[in-house]
């Protein structure tokens, strides 16, 4: 009895295997979300240099924020927590409010490593600003991590642009500022450093699916441990960006910035934010809620 139970349990199994279609890990939408490139179904913006995940709300005559989210490779996926409606408020109710993933990361348009850079990244948002204002219009910036030194540049760059500011946790906006944060603190041993170059093998220009997978699932897998997120902190991401994780995050020519010069001539009053879950910046501010996001 136990071998006819145990024969008719074999060939169930067999019969399931056979009648499940193989997936190609290359094709789109398989392995990783498909980016604007291959889905034109996604709401995008097409550049001069690049095709950009956008998604815009509220009224275009309305007042314009940008949101910039953290990164270089995550998405504005997680930064759609500002839609949210509070006391029966939102931002789309009385500003236009637009998002956009950087090339390279979330479901913009991927590019070779060479094309992944921090001046790239900034021309195109400086492409997308203008493509959503009237010339000279005021903008307002609420930028999270990596976005923090997007809206740096732009603010050195063009500070008579500026109507407000918002900077959630900023990554530091200079070399010298970034070695002073860092000094001793970075473990070359550690599973961040292990993680980015146990990815690096998979990256080439013709397979960024497979290179993105494995940088989404090792996010997942270690995101907690490194930054101290809670689980509901985790995976609010489309698809996670590893070329440009690789060209900017650990960039082996460490290229040198300094979007400082300009800030001083910014007239409104930048406002910084951060909560006592921060380990990076240090502020111990008690009735925090804390910041979902990454970068």
């Amino acid at each position: 009895m136990k071998k006819r139970k145990h024969f008719l349990l074999s060939a169930l199994w067999l019969l399931l295997l056979a009648g499940c279609d193989k997936i190609d890990p290359e094709k789109p939408g398989n392995l990783v979300p498909p980016t604007v490139a291959e889905d034109p179904a996604l709401p995008a913006v097409q550049l001069s240099r690049t095709k950009l995940h956008v998604q815009t709300f509220g009224e275009p005559k309305n007042s314009k924020i940008f949101i910039l989210e953290g990164g270089p490779g995550a998405d504005f996926r997680y930064m759609l927590e500002l839609n949210r409606t509070i006391n029966d408020y939102r931002l789309s109710d009385q500003y236009f409010v637009v998002y956009h993933d950087y090339r390279g990361s979330g479901l913009s348009r991927r590019h070779p490593t060479e094309e992944l850079t921090r001046d790239l990244l900034f021309a195109d948002f400086e492409e997308l600003v203008n493509r959503y204002t009237t010339p000279g219009e005021k903008i307002i910036l609420i930028a999270h991590s990596y976005g923090g030194f997007v809206a740096a540049q732009y603010m050195n760059k063009h500070p008579e642009r500026i109507k407000g500011a918002v900077l959630l946790e900023p990554a530091w906006f200079s070399n010298e500022l970034g070695d002073q944060y860092v000094g001793d603190k970075q473990n070359y041993l550690g599973i961040g450093v292990n993680q980015v170059t146990w990815m690096r093998q998979f990256i080439s220009a013709s397979d960024h699916a497979t290179a993105d997978y494995y940088a989404q699932a090792s996010d997942l897998a270690v995101g907690n441990k490194l930054r101290g997120d809670s689980p509901e902190c985790l995976g609010k991401g489309w698809r996670g960006g590893a070329a440009v994780i690789l060209s900017i995050v650990f960039d082996p020519n460490k290229e040198q910035f300094d979007v400082t010069p300009g800030l001083s001539l910014v007239k409104p009053k930048v406002l910084f934010l951060s909560s006592s879950n921060t380990r990076d910046i240090g502020f111990n501010f008690p009735d925090s809620n804390g910041f979902c996001g990454k970068g």
